[in-house]
């Protein structure tokens, strides 16, 4: 059935709506059904009497003219965490500190923390997994590593290239590329995005344009500094996380298992995780990081819901753990009163 025929099958409980027509599929289909769904409901009483399902795509946002306000619920579905592909129904460490009402609180789920002998192994190496091919939901079948590269190239060629490109409608496709690249090579890094801009030959504005799109996508995730703490002598600059690290890996065509990058990769996993765990719960608290003027750093900050107690999470991917890993942690804990910091590495403690 083609949008335009959809007010002529009144009497049908149920629809089979055909995005194709001819040999090009309809891309804008439910834009095209919106109003004559609009109509038919305007001719009859009653409530919820249509239930459309798909994606909230940029693209189709575009040729949607009615107004869907109060008619239309969204629901964020991001790739898979840790503790969904490990069926767990516990909380996560992470979840536990963010409820903590003390410090105390938060020290004492940190000492309780342990993951059972038998369970550690499979945590490694989901973990490595979400390191390596990040959490869509078709990799619970695809299992072959190749498969899963070129599913992910295909998506990203798809998905990011060709969308973004028609909504930015680029009159020089080379420099989308570029910024691609470098944006994907700065994930985890303070982002100029003037220089990124001027690197790829692009205005301000257009790099801009760019993130905003990869954030309204969900590709992207944005953190800000925390502005407080150490004389308040923080950097203005924000850091950008892929919500998935196969895609990221697939935009930088890096999937060696000993890759220089791989502490990025890392980082940027961990990262993903405390967000979608942030946006599974439905808390409101937003994650930022800590960096001074002078280069004191830590990866990840946050307070807990009743903002009493202050969060540092620094990130190491090495399993050993040395002193100056956590210097910069105790910096600032021992500026805050009221602060625990934590040490994430291949053990991936916040997250279990």
């Amino acid at each position: 059935m083609q949008p335009a025929s959809f007010e002529e099958h009144q009497g049908q409980k149920e629809y089979f709506l055909n995005p194709f027509h001819g040999r090009r599929p309809c891309r804008h289909f439910f834009g095209a059904l919106a109003p004559h769904a609009a109509n038919a409901r305007k001719r009859q009483k009653g409530e919820g009497q249509f239930l459309f399902l798909g994606s909230n795509q940029l693209l189709l946002n575009r040729k949607i003219r009615e107004s869907l306000a109060g008619r239309v619920a969204l629901f964020t579905l991001l790739p898979l965490s840790l503790g969904e592909i490990m069926e767990s129904s516990e909380p996560s460490v992470f979840e536990k500190l963010l409820k903590s009402e003390s410090l105390d609180d938060a020290v004492s789920v940190m000492e309780n923390m342990y993951v059972p002998l038998e369970k550690d192994k499979q945590v490694r190496d989901v973990v490595d997994d979400l390191c390596m091919f990040g959490g869509y939901p078709e990799f619970l079948f695809r299992k072959d590593p190749e498969d899963r590269k070129n599913w992910l190239g295909s998506y990203h060629q798809t998905y990011l290239e060709t969308d973004l490109r028609q909504l930015v409608e680029l009159r020089n496709p080379e420099s989308f590329e570029v910024f691609e690249k470098l944006f994907a090579i700065h994930v985890g890094n303070l982002l100029n995005i003037s220089e990124l801009g001027r690197d790829c030959s692009l205005s301000n504005d257009t790099a801009r344009r760019f993130i905003n799109y990869y954030k309204q996508l969900f590709v992207t995730c944005q953190a800000r500094p925390w502005q407080g703490g150490l004389g308040k002598r923080m950097m203005k600059m924000s850091k950008y996380y892929f919500y998935d690290t196969g895609v990221l890996r697939s935009v930088l065509g890096d999937f060696l298992p000993d890759s220089p990058g791989s502490g990025q990769f890392f980082e940027n996993t961990i990262l993903s995780e405390m967000k979608k765990i942030r946006c599974f719960t439905g808390y409101e608290t937003e994650i930022h990081f800590c960096c001074t003027s002078t280069g004191v750093e830590v990866d990840a900050f946050v307070k807990t819901l009743n903002g009493r107690v202050s969060l540092f999470f620094e990130i190491k991917q090495s399993e050993a753990v040395h002193a100056k890993d956590i210097r910069h942690l105790r910096k600032y804990v021992a500026d805050d009163d009221n602060a625990i910091g934590v040490l994430v590495n291949c053990l991936v403690p916040a997250l279990r």
